[in-house]
């Protein structure tokens, strides 16, 4: 705000012309002293007078004192007629005050003595408040009481509550006035005198000069020594001269290396940022190419486990399904075996019930089949749930067991399938001997049937415990129960097939029954394909182990790149860690304070450093100005970034304990930046509004009504500034009222309407009942608001003014609302 100079003629002081300045008051006393010595040398000639003319000769006589003694009349003449124009000027004074008190009621009707008593009232209230505003009253009339007199004037004024009482008190008060008064015109009454003295005395000098030998040995005496104190002074003041002009050029020199300390400061500060923000770019970019290939190899590795998963099942599969037709072997060749036993015996009954007893065998060892798989199947189902490398070890350490366990159930079977070779070649070479030990043959075979009836047995105790085991899975697994549908349809075709397998098998057994003759052949070619299945299982183991090992490399070396990832992300981490923490110090070095914001400032840069675009505000912030000498309330220019300046606040606010030195200029030149940028870093809004939110009654209200503007513009919805605006309210409602008078004031409403604020021509001033001490000053067309200490604030009986600097702004007190607002608020 720039008003324009306006000049206010400020009424002089009545009790002014009574008091003497202090020079003129040490002269006074000079012209005294020297008055009180010249009555002493005068005394002591009239004492020494000597008739004879030839004795002050002989005694040392020197006409030159005469001429020194005629220099000192002439300066006491000079006092004498400066004294009488003194005396002039009081009388003139005198006759101007009581023609004054004369006219002071003339030309006063009734009315206008009733608004001077209502004024008088104001005017002894306001005073009665403090002692302060006592003191202020006659400080102004250039009159000094002790802290007593004006406690006992403050009481005075306190205890009279009507308008005569205070007359009463006025009229004491100004006959303590007049008797200091009649004291001053006894004080000039005095002077006057000591003039009169003072002239006689003179003549009689002049009189008796010539005959006063002592007196002028005296005089001279006293001379010598004024000079020689004359002296001492002169060389002490150019002494003085010197240190001040030394002080002075020192002040000068360091002026101008504090200039080149500030420049040098500024540039290392400018370089320091650069260099600061440089380097903090190349830690993002680094951050985030880190980021990238852990990402990219996270998913790699993802991958990678997914398709060993894969192999794995497919494995496992593999050999169940080898193990499977392994049995499915092993019972057909005991199925041949025991056909074609039967058929070299003749034994029909035997025959048919082996044949039902094959079927019976084939459908339950088909039923366990299917449970097994099914069971396994679940298994596996269950089992592929499970993605976190930590069970996927387990499930790699259990899968190990499993083969294993399958491999030694696979050696199992070929040794028992070797025992059935090498029982089958036995059966052959009992062949040779059948016509003769068909007995035996028989017995064998009933020993045969009850060995194969106790297996039955054992299959069936072994289905019931499976079809337990599968009731219990199916209870835990019922969501998989379509795919187990599915999966048992295929089995059933699978099996379906094998039957017909076998039911080809047995035709080819009943070719073999006819043609006993080719048995060797089929024999011979049956070994010749159990070898080639024997071998052709070893080769499948081989082959198993060898990727079951390879998977476990693989894996091992997938664990041992998990590990080295993870030492990866805890070393990236730590180095995070130490860029935050150095980044924290290298901010308390700029801002030269202590605060535990600028950790999370660093930290939340580091993260996230992208630019998010701010909010279109709602409303166009007002400009602050300052009329104080407080630094704290202090507003000049700032020209660096957004983001520069609000590290600086989030400092200032995180500082323990709060300095606001400066504060009210960061502010204002956060404001401004941010109206004139469009973005911001993204993470910097959100501290600045916790933040303002915490800062709690530790700031100036100006610093409260700056925050609130930001506020805004960072968030101008309800929603975003709604914890700000409560924590506001809870520390000074007066603000947020006075943000939504500003807010309201637009130029198709404008009007400014707040609680304790009055309006003028080109200004609305807002008070606060001194509590800061000081007004705001709105400028409505320039959109403006001027904080006013009270420092910078004159208030006079019909006028109120404004200065600072080479500005000032008169306002008149021209009705009892403007009255009022100046008694409660200045």
């Amino acid at each position: 705000m720039a008003p324009p100079n306006k000049t206010l003629r400020v009424r002089g002081s009545i009790a002014g012309p009574l008091h003497f300045s202090l020079g003129i008051q040490e002269t006074i006393d000079e012209t005294e002293k020297t008055l009180g010595t010249l009555k002493g040398f005068m005394v002591a000639a009239q004492d020494s007078k000597d008739p004879f003319q030839d004795r002050p000769a002989m005694a040392g006589y020197d006409a030159n004192d005469r001429n020194r003694m005629t220099a000192l009349i002439r300066d006491i003449n000079a006092n004498g007629s400066q004294l009488r124009r003194l005396n002039q000027d009081i009388s003139i004074t005198k006759e101007s005050m009581k023609l004054l008190e004369e006219n002071a009621c003339t030309g006063i009707d009734s009315a206008d003595k009733e608004a001077c008593e209502r004024a008088s009232c104001r005017v002894v209230k306001v005073l009665a408040e403090s002692s302060e505003n006592i003191q202020t009253l006659f400080r102004g009339m250039n009159i000094s009481l002790t802290p007593a007199g004006i406690e006992r004037v403050r009481m005075s004024f306190q205890q009279g509550t009507r308008p005569t009482d205070d007359q009463n008190a006025l009229r004491t008060q100004i006959g303590k006035l007049a008797t200091d008064l009649k004291e001053a015109n006894g004080e000039i009454d005095r002077l006057k005198v000591a003039s009169t003295d003072a002239q006689a005395l003179q003549a009689q000098a002049e009189t008796t000069a010539e005959e006063s030998k002592r007196t002028a040995a005296r005089a001279r005496q006293d001379m010598r020594k004024a000079q020689d104190y004359a002296t001492t002074r002169v060389l002490k003041y150019k002494a003085e001269i010197a240190a001040l002009k030394q002080a002075i050029d020192q002040l000068t020199k360091a002026k101008k290396d504090l200039d080149d300390l500030v420049s040098k400061l500024n540039k290392d500060f400018l370089n320091e940022r650069a260099r600061f923000h440089s380097t903090l770019d190349s830690k993002n970019s680094a951050i985030e190419s880190l980021e990238s290939s852990l990402t990219a190899e996270r998913k790699k590795h993802k991958e990678q486990l997914e398709s060993v998963k894969a192999e794995k099942v497919a494995l496992e599969n593999d050999i169940e399904g080898l193990k499977a037709e392994l049995q499915e072997t092993n019972l057909k060749l005991e199925q041949a075996t025991t056909n074609y036993t039967s058929k070299v015996n003749e034994v029909t009954t035997l025959k048919d019930s082996a044949s039902e007893q094959k079927l019976d065998v084939a459908e339950k060892g088909r039923k366990i089949l299917e449970l097994e798989e099914a069971c396994k199947i679940k298994d596996q189902t269950i089992v592929q749930r499970d993605d976190e490398l930590n069970k996927q070890n387990i499930e790699n350490r259990e899968s190990r067991l499993r083969v294993s366990r399958q491999k030694e159930e696979l050696d199992r079977m070929i040794r028992l399938f070797e025992g059935h070779k090498k029982s089958s070649e036995d059966k052959d070479s009992r062949i040779t001997q059948l016509e003769t030990t068909n007995k035996k043959q028989t017995e064998d075979t009933i020993l045969l049937k009850k060995r194969q009836l106790e297996t039955l047995a054992a299959k069936d105790r072994r289905i019931q415990e499976l079809e337990g085991i599968a009731k219990e899975k199916d209870l835990d697994i019922s969501k998989r129960d379509d795919m187990v549908k599915k999966q048992a349809e295929e089995i059933s075709l699978l099996t379906s097939r094998h039957l017909e397998d076998l039911e080809a098998r047995d035709r080819r057994i009943t070719e073999l029954e006819k043609t006993a003759n080719d048995r060797d052949d089929t024999v011979t070619k049956r070994d010749v394909v159990v070898d080639m299945q024997r071998e052709q299982i070893r080769q499948l183991e081989r082959e198993q182990l060898e990727a079951l090992a390879a998977k476990d490399r693989r894996i091992q070396e997938l664990e041992q790149t998990s590990e080295q990832k993870d030492i990866t992300i805890t070393d990236r981490d730590d180095v995070i860690e130490s860029q935050i923490q150095e980044a924290a110090t290298f901010l308390g070095h700029l801002s030269v304070v202590r605060s535990s914001n600028l950790k999370l400032v660093a930290k939340e840069a580091l993260v996230n450093s992208t630019r998010a675009t701010l909010p279109k505000p709602q409303w166009v912030p007002w400009k602050i100005l300052s009329w104080s000498d407080d630094d704290s309330l202090k507003v000049g220019q700032d020209d660096r970034a957004p983001e520069a300046i609000a590290t600086q606040v989030l400092a200032v606010l995180g500082c323990e304990p709060l300095d606001t030195t400066g504060l009210l200029n960061l502010l204002w030149g956060l404001q401004t930046s941010l109206s004139s940028s469009s973005s911001m870093v993204s993470f910097m809004d959100t501290l600045l509004l916790r933040a303002f939110t915490s800062v709690g009654a530790n700031v100036h209200l100006m610093h409260l009504l700056a925050m609130c503007q930001i506020t805004y513009l960072l968030a101008p919805t309800d929603e975003v500034s709604r914890d700000f605006t409560q924590a506001i309210d809870n520390i000074d409602p007066r603000i947020n009222r006075l943000v939504n008078a500003l807010k309201d004031y637009t130029s198709d409403s404008p009007v400014f309407s707040m609680e304790d604020s009055v309006s003028t021509e080109s200004l609305v001033l807002v008070g606060f009942r001194r509590n800061p001490r000081g007004i705001i000053a709105v400028e409505l067309g320039d959109r403006q608001i001027c904080w006013v200490d009270s420092a910078h604030i004159t208030m006079t009986f019909d006028s109120l003014k404004l200065c600072y600097m080479n500005s000032s702004v008169c306002i008149s007190i021209d009705s009892m609302e403007m009255s009022n607002w100046a008694m409660t608020h200045v």
